[in-house]
């Protein structure tokens, strides 16, 4: 009986699909994972479990959604549309009147409008539009002092009214760009250079100038509706039936209202979901929302082409995208809520072939609305969460402050959803503030080491000791699958397996359960001493763990990790017998 020792070296492929787990000949297979929840595919390679997500306030109506006002790196804002208001937060907080009361102001949008709303900005103005109410015009004048009002137009299209107004809306060029009516769903319009509200098209003479307004639509055998608009090198738009460019004559050259061409670029189709620019290419979700494409310039082609990102793991947004958003710091991640409530991560980074879906589960909670702006360490990712709380549900405001990086120290993780945390120089032993958390078990971490769990009642829970930092949330578990154990040297199907150890290189980590799949987990590894009545230091470096024994065709290793501590796993290697 031969032995081998398989090594993964990198999770780069993220979670693949289960139609490819005898795929032996794809890299993708030694790169990837038979299920992957609740842990991030890092771009260099390991894979490392998420923090939770932060209780920032509970929401104002049901089901808002938010949307991001980016001014700057240094002042970004989340702002919550509602039934019919617009509440704001600000470096993690909500902002509030004198009296304590959230700060908001009167929205046009019901709740369910506010979600078919598209926008661009322009320094401190928001440029709001939806089918069927006039364009708003969204001013900041100081964070707690914002107005909206309906945009006044010189010389507006004839045929925008009452329920026939704009669907989309984005700059380029130093115009404003509008499309999609319904009347005219694939028509775009574009105001004077620099004047965003005029939309002037000829001069008194009767002359067209370069600098005067745009109209233009898309002639194809099919009238299929503008979905999105996005401006990068030319201005991309999709369409229900296909995607196109937007440029002059030559792309060097600006466009004008006499020289502008829509070339058709790939026959696709698409959703109204906001596109992303990752790289040089745009992330958008393709008609039926369970595809995600990167339209991007091919100079092969000459042309651009739109590649299919969930092709090794089509099952990753079978239950269709609902938004989507970008994040850029620290590493490159597409976000995307799904219309199940679950989050689901893209890693790419197409220079280095990484392209690595995960999935990230809530327990009790499902994310309905995603917004991700700058922060002061990295990206912050803000969800609107749906909880049952004592047989209700509330929705909730939450963020992903800085949950994929690094810690070197368990006391400054914060590894449980809808977290809340104190940190002071008086060590106490009671927590309150959780009515949001009421009747819910929840995970508790005193000054770095794991307190037994406490269900919140009357708002607040009592420890067993004394902590001058104590973080309360819910817990959740991350989990990693290898896909069916192989070698890259022979073909080893069929043939009964027995796997003896694993060895898992860790980086900076506490608490992990590893197993065969089907078997009785063998490990919990706290770290040297095993201790876990105080702060233990994280480890780095390769445990072995001795597996029970199994004979079976098809052999899967997983590695859980369900404790509020981090978790990074950087290469397994398996010790396989194999009966041939």
């Amino acid at each position: 009986m031969p032995r081998l020792t398989p090594v993964q070296t990198s999770f780069t492929a993220g979670e693949i699909s289960p139609r490819l787990q005898a795929r032996f000949d794809l890299d993708a297979y030694y790169n990837g994972a038979a299920k992957l929840v609740n842990f991030v595919c890092l771009p260099h390679g390991p894979i490392i479990k998420r923090q939770g997500t932060t209780f920032i306030a509970e929401a104002g109506s049901k089901d808002p959604r938010l949307i991001p006002f980016k001014f700057s790196v240094t002042q970004s804002m989340v702002l919550e549309f509602g039934e019919h208001y617009i509440r704001f937060y600000f470096k993690g907080g909500q902002l509030t009147n004198p009296d304590g009361t959230p700060y908001q102001i009167t929205s046009p949008y019901s709740e369910a409008q506010a979600k078919e709303i598209d926008f661009a900005q322009s320094g401190d103005t928001i440029f709001i539009v939806h089918p069927r109410i006039a364009p708003q015009k969204l001013v900041r004048y100081g964070n707690t002092n914002w107005t909206i009002t309906p945009e006044t137009f010189v010389a507006q299209p004839e045929n925008w009214t009452d329920n026939n107004w704009p669907s989309h809306v984005v700059f380029h060029e130093q115009r404003l760009y509008y499309a999609n009516t319904t009347n005219r769903p694939q028509t775009i319009w574009a105001t004077r250079i620099g004047l965003f509200n005029d939309f002037t098209m000829k001069s008194d003479s009767d002359d067209v100038l370069d600098d005067h307004a745009i109209e233009y639509t898309i002639s194809s055998d099919e009238v299929n509706g503008i979905q999105w608009m996005k401006a990068v090198n030319t201005l991309a738009c999709g369409t229900s039936g296909a995607e196109y460019s937007i440029h002059a004559n030559y792309r060097t050259d600006s466009i004008t209202p006499k020289n502008i061409r829509v070339s058709r670029q790939t026959s696709y189709g698409s959703l109204p979901v906001r596109v992303q620019q990752i790289g040089s290419g745009l992330a958008f979700v393709q008609r039926g929302g369970t595809r995600v494409r990167i339209f991007e310039y091919g100079y092969v082609e000459d042309q651009y082409t739109s590649v299919d990102v969930t092709m090794m793991s089509e099952h990753i947004l079978s239950s269709g995208v609902k938004e989507m958003d970008l994040q850029t710091v620290q590493d490159p991640y597409i976000w995307c809520v799904l219309n199940d409530g679950s989050l689901v991560g893209l890693s790419y980074e197409k220079s280095q072939k990484v392209q690595a879906w995960h999935r990230h589960i809530f327990p009790n909670g499902r994310a309905s609305s995603i917004c991700i702006i700058p922060g002061d360490v990295s990206d912050e990712v803000w969800l609107v969460m749906k909880r049952t709380i004592k047989g209700v549900e509330k929705t909730y405001i939450e963020s992903f402050l800085d949950a994929f990086s690094e810690i070197s120290r368990p006391q400054d993780g914060y590894f449980m959803d809808s977290h809340l945390y104190y940190e002071g120089d008086l060590a106490i032993d009671q927590i309150g503030g959780l009515d949001h958390l009421e009747g819910q078990e929840v995970a508790v971490l005193v000054d770095g080491w794991v307190h037994p769990k406490r269900t919140v009642t009357r708002g607040s829970i009592t420890l067993q000791t004394f902590g001058n930092k104590i973080v309360v949330g819910i817990p959740f578990e991350a989990q990693f699958e290898s896909c069916q154990i192989q070698s890259s040297d022979s073909v080893i199907m069929g043939h009964r397996k027995r796997v003896y150890s694993a060895e898992i290189s860790m980086l900076q980590s506490l608490g992990m359960k590893v197993g065969v799949k089907g078997y009785p987990e063998q490990e919990v590894f706290m770290g040297p001493t095993k201790v876990m009545n105080k702060a233990q230091d994280l480890y780095t470096g390769t445990i072995s763990v001795k597996v029970p024994a199994s004979s079976e065709d098809d052999t899967q290793v997983y590695v859980h990790h369900d404790m509020p501590l981090p978790c990074e796993v950087r290469a397994i290697k398996y010790d396989i017998e194999v009966n041939q």
